[in-house]
């Protein structure tokens, strides 16, 4: 394996990149391609992700490579790396891992299948990780440019409008899942203290409109019984009261 220690990654990226619209016939092609501008260069985690933006889903090479096979990777004039994104999923570079064939190139991207102990997997990686390639002509050529010269990216797109407010109800209709009796509407939400139960019943539906809901005015509140009649009501609508509904009881004064 191969490491690279005391050389400071830049701050940010120094080029941006283009990409050839068809795959090239070799890795001497796409130096050819891209001429004086070299073959792609990446020298920080802001720059790979300006090369994966312009390689999108295709393969691309670089010019990072291994001429004698001995895990010596370096950028043209024998230059070391200050920044690398092999695939760790599929333990690149691999050793041996395309059936014999030498890989002494690198590629932004992969397709095609990968050998790992006599064991074929068929790949389509395309997240801007780099792997360890042999001259087979299946990628584009991507091209170092300019920072200056990068096309303008486009604006971000407008935040989405916000939601119309919610139709008021109909007079004398309750929410959805809650129960109309009389003049009031009804829904068990929970169990709690008194203080707490008041708290979920207002954030049950706050500021509701319509009939008074629970025992509030216009918003949710603690049930407050008012007639026999209303007790027989929830005890016919809600049963007995138990888990799942919001109550609390009184102490009695001792005398």
């Amino acid at each position: 394996s191969q490491s690279t220690c005391c050389v400071p990654e830049p701050s940010g990226p120094s080029r941006s990149f283009r990409r050839s619209a068809d795959p090239v016939a070799s890795f001497a092609a796409a130096e050819a391609y891209c001429g004086d501008s070299g073959l792609a260069r990446i020298d920080s985690a802001a720059e790979n992700a300006l090369a994966a933006e312009a390689c999108g889903d295709a393969v691309c090479w670089l010019s990072f490579r291994d001429p004698s096979l001995g895990g010596h990777w370096r950028w043209p004039g024998d230059e070391l790396p200050l920044y690398t994104n092999w695939n760790g999923e599929y333990k690149q570079p691999g050793l041996d891992d395309n059936g014999g064939e030498r890989e002494p190139y690198s590629t932004l991207n992969t397709r095609g299948t990968l050998w790992t102990r006599g064991s074929r997997t068929d790949l389509s990686v395309l997240d801007g990780t780099w792997f360890d390639a042999a001259d087979l002509g299946t990628a584009h050529a991507l091209c170092n440019m300019p920072l200056e010269d990068a096309p303008p990216r486009p604006p971000p797109p407008p935040p989405p409008p916000p939601p119309p407010p919610s139709a008021p109800l109909p007079p004398g209709s309750c929410p959805r899942g809650w129960e109309r009796g009389g003049s009031k509407c009804y829904r068990l939400i929970g169990r709690a203290s008194q203080a707490g139960c008041q708290d979920m019943c207002a954030a049950a539906l706050p500021g509701a409109a319509g009939p008074p809901v629970g025992g509030g005015a216009g918003g949710a509140g603690l049930v407050c019984i008012e007639s026999r009649a209303e007790q027989d009501f929830l005890r016919a609508t809600f049963g007995r009261v138990g888990e799942g509904c919001c109550r609390w009881r009184r102490r009695r004064r001792r005398r």
